[in-house]
């Protein structure tokens, strides 16, 4: 069984629209693999992740989650899912400002009373992130690459599935890029967990992966990296 199925999903600007987004696409994603997903500039990278990550309703077409109709689940089995097994990265890191990185990376058991998150397992997973010295510090105190170990920390913590990434090193200066790139390949398949990740950049993810073009709302696979 596939992990995750893109079925015909098509996405439209709005519902009076004859332009589509998204056309009819369709796409099986398994179990520990690394997805990359490249394409211009407005070429709906962003929008596909959001549907694909139970954001955001296509206009037509079926996401499939463990073969489960994601979309025809009620909302809360839809967030259930999301909250623990889905997590997500993006470009401008979300984190609240006015809680510590160690609280900031607890957010998920906020949402679900009954997800449990131990204070060892932020300890363990802040170590290998390298943010443990400053995990009583609050987000504005810390640089762009510290900020986004911690919104990665906060993705991993549930061990989801699958982790959506929308552009992760897009606010980053090119020493940190691939660092966090590298990083993240690594803890998403140390835990056989499935990546699938939006970027711009060429050459960002050197591990064997599968490498996507996003063109004309049509997904099409380039040759896989391994």
């Amino acid at each position: 069984m596939d992990l995750l199925n893109a079925n015909f999903i098509t996405k439209k600007y709005s519902s009076a629209s004859t332009q589509a987004e998204l056309q009819s696409l369709s796409y099986k994603f398994k179990k520990g693999n690394i997805y990359v997903i490249k394409g211009k500039s407005g070429s709906g990278k962003s929008t596909l992740l959001n549907i694909l990550g139970g954001m955001d309703k296509p206009t037509s077409g079926s996401v499939y989650y463990k073969g489960r109709s994601f979309y025809e689940l009620s909302d809360k089995e839809q967030s259930i899912i999301r909250n623990k097994e889905f997590g997500f990265i993006f470009q401008s890191f979300n984190l609240i400002p006015e809680l510590t990185v160690q609280d900031n990376i607890h957010i998920p058991k906020y949402f679900n009373k009954d997800l449990q998150i131990s204070s060892s397992s932020v300890e363990d997973l802040s170590h290998e992130l390298g943010i443990y010295s400053i995990l009583h510090k609050k987000p504005p105190q810390l640089s762009g690459g510290e900020q986004q170990r911690v919104a990665i920390a906060r993705a991993l913590i549930t061990n989801p599935e699958i982790i959506f990434a929308d552009e992760p090193t897009g606010n980053l200066d090119l020493a940190n890029t691939t660092k966090i790139a590298d990083l993240l390949v690594y803890l998403v398949a140390s835990r056989n967990s499935t990546l699938i990740l939006v970027t711009h950049e060429q050459n960002l993810i050197k591990h064997p992966h599968i490498e996507l073009t996003l063109q004309d709302g049509v997904l099409k696979a380039d040759e896989a990296n391994v």
